[in-house]
Order: structure tokens, then C-alpha cells, then sequence
């Protein structure tokens, strides 16, 4: 059985601004001496994204990727960084896009805005948005995180199989090439950064439209390692920043997968399984959750531009569930363009009750 220092391709799933569980993984699998710096000779290292918000130290992440990035170059080695939903949110946020705006707040961006203040010395308030444009413009085309964020591949081969954030459905593009050519804006990116529990014929077909293996993603947490369609695709995301265990896909001399969790020996990855990773109950959380804020037929103030320009709130009409969580249904009315526009919608009742507040009356139309 191999150790961690066998592995020549190691992958990494989603940190969110787990700066020290990522230092802890990285000198354990052997890449990073005692003072943090590369010592994977020419091994490689491939991050799937999403390095950034909702931890305490999201951009130290980036910053010691940045750093460790060149110096695994200067010894032969590479580090990949991979763009995930969160770093897009990022880039679009910059750009002064509201959508991206309310989506990056509501998903840990406060995190961020809250280390980038301290290290000014100024006080931020997460909850009140939109946040300082010269917080933006850290992620923006002269920013340092922007220009570095923007370099980054979407996807990338690994061996025999094909790493992305999230998935690769029937509308992706026919390449990895493809793939990192398109722009940020491109519809083609959501199934890269957002796709989750995609039917096992889309996943074959993906495979062999970029004649791969299988996909390795993180985006969607699961309870370990997860290899699933026919171990066409292997999940890495087993939530790193929430549960403190680390977890990575190691590939051999023959590219063939290994599950490492962290304190345990590596598993050959072979066909469908779950090689578990050590987290608490699923009872103690669920015990631990607050009841929802709102009641059905509340309207609440989802966000607004400091001009007024842009408007969005929910119009609560009950209860369901996202991903396992509890989450409000109902409508988005959103004002844009000196246009109103509805849509439907579910949003965590967590997130809601964080950053949405009671609509002043009459603040919106009939729709």
C-alpha cells in the first residue's frame, strides 16, 4: 500500500478560506516543509476551485497559492488552481454585476470582505450590502486576486481523467481547450462551475466527448470520496471548511485513483463507493438549526444598489428544502432598468434570515 508521498498527481477539492487545514494537508501529503514552502519536486497539484469565501482566511488561501504556485514552478512541480462558482462570483461581482452581487454576498463573500478590512484596519459590516467598490476592485481586471483569478484554467487533464469544479453537461463545450477559452459570461461555464447530480448517461457522454477516463469535481459536498457512474466520476468535495478533515484523490504511476483522507491509509478507488471521511453527526447539526425568521406571506429586502438602480425582493410563500437544507419558496421581484421582473424561487432560510431584511410597505408592484 503507498504512502502519501508515492502520489505523483494529487487533487484537492473546495476550501473556502481554510487557510490552515490547507497548509495541514499539504505537509502531510508531503508537498510543504515545517515553514510552509514547496517541497513536491516535480510533483503536481491540482486545486478544483473555490478557494475563496465563507472561512477565515480566504484571501491568505489565494495568497499562498499564488505563493506556492511559483515556487512548485522553480522546482520542477506545478500547482493548478481551478476556477470554481465562487471565484466567478468574484470576477462578476467586479465587474458591477448586481446578480453576481447578491449571489457572491449570499454565498460567504462577507468573509473576504471582512479579512480585507481588517488588514486596513477598518471596520466592515457583511450584512450591508453592496460592499465598498474599492473591496470589489481587489477582485477586479488591475486587481492583484483579479489578475490572478483570471489566469485560471476551468478545467484540466489529469492523467487519463478530466478535473473541473463541478460537472460537464450535454451544452459544455466539446474540449478542455474550449473550456478555458471561454469568457466568464459564457452560459457554457454554469454546467462546468454549477452542475450538480447529473444522470450517469450525461456524465458517459461527457467522457466521451473529451475521451476521458472519468471527471474528478468538488462543487457538491459529500460525506467522503465519492466514485459513482460507473467510477466515471469522482466527487472531492467532502467539506473541508465545515467539517476540518481533509480529503484528496491521489493518482499513481499507472493513473490509477487512490482516496486519501486525512489519517488514514490511502484506498484504491476502484468502480463505485464511498470511502468515508470523519464528521459530526448529521443529528447534532440538524438539532443546532434555528427556525426559520419569516413566514409565509412576508416580503423581504433581498438587496438594493446605493443608487437605487437595482432592486431585488423575495416574496415568501412557504416552505421546502435545497440540498438537504431548509430553504423559503416563493418569488423574486426584481427591479432593473426601470423594469419590474418575477421569477420563482428557493433560497436557504438561513441566508435569507442573515442578509434579507422586512420590505418597507407597498415597496413593490402587483406582478
Amino acid at each position: 500500500m503507498p504512502g502519501y508521498s508515492a502520489f505523483p498527481t494529487l487533487l484537492l477539492g473546495d476550501l473556502h478560506g481554510n487557510r490552515v487545514l490547507l497548509v495541514r494537508a499539504l505537509t502531510e501529503l508531503g508537498l510543504l516543509d515545517a515553514d510552509g514552502h514547496w517541497i513536491g519536486g516535480g510533483r503536481r497539484l491540482i486545486q478544483v476551485g473555490d478557494l475563496v469565501d465563507r472561512g477565515p482566511e480566504p484571501l491568505g488561501t489565494i495568497e499562498l497559492m499564488m505563493r506556492l504556485q511559483q515556487e512548485a514552478r522553480a522546482a520542477g512541480g506545478e500547482i493548478i488552481c481551478l476556477l470554481g462558482n465562487h471565484e466567478l462570483y468574484a470576477l462578476k461581482a467586479a465587474a458591477g454585476d448586481h446578480e453576481a452581487r447578491i449571489g457572491w454576498t449570499y454565498n460567504g463573500a462577507g468573509a473576504d470582505l471582512l479579512e480585507w478590512a481588517a488588514r486596513r484596519s477598518e471596520a466592515a459590516d457583511p450584512m450591508l450590502m453592496p460592499y465598498p467598490e474599492a473591496f470589489y476592485a481587489e477582485f477586479g481586471p488591475s486587481g492583484a486576486y483579479g489578475q490572478w483569478l483570471r489566469s485560471l484554467p476551468v478545467a484540466c487533464r489529469a492523467g487519463d481523467y478530466v478535473a473541473v469544479h463541478a460537472g460537464w453537461t450535454p451544452d459544455g463545450p466539446g474540449s478542455v481547450e474550449e473550456a478555458n477559452a471561454l469568457p466568464a459570461d459564457h452560459p457554457s461555464l454554469h454546467g462546468l462551475v454549477w452542475a450538480r447530480r447529473q444522470p450517469e448517461a450525461e456524465i458517459a457522454a461527457a467522457c466521451e466527448r473529451l475521451g476521458c477516463k472519468g471527471l474528478i469535481a468538488g462543487h457538491t459536498v459529500q460525506t467522503g470520496i465519492l466514485s459513482s457512474c460507473g467510477g466515471r466520476l469522482i466527487q472531492i468535495d467532502v467539506g473541508m471548511y465545515h467539517y476540518g478533515t481533509w480529503a484528496a484523490v491521489g493518482l499513481d504511476e499507472a493513473g490509477a485513483p487512490w482516496a486519501l483522507v486525512e489519517g488514514a491509509e490511502p484506498v484504491a478507488i476502484t468502480g463505485d463507493g464511498l470511502v468515508p471521511v470523519p464528521r459530526p453527526e448529521p443529528e447534532a447539526a440538524a438539532a443546532s438549526a434555528p427556525e426559520p425568521r419569516y413566514s409565509p406571506g412576508a416580503v423581504v429586502r433581498v438587496y438594493e444598489a446605493a443608487d437605487g438602480s437595482y432592486r431585488q425582493y423575495m416574496s415568501i410563500e412557504g416552505f421546502g428544502e435545497m440540498h438537504g437544507l431548509a430553504a423559503y419558496t416563493g418569488k423574486l421581484l426584481t427591479f432593473a432598468g426601470g423594469v419590474w421582473s418575477t421569477r420563482p424561487s428557493t433560497y436557504f432560510c438561513q441566508r435569507v434570515d442573515q442578509f434579507a431584511r422586512p420590505a418597507e410597505p407597498n415597496c413593490i408592484p402587483e406582478i
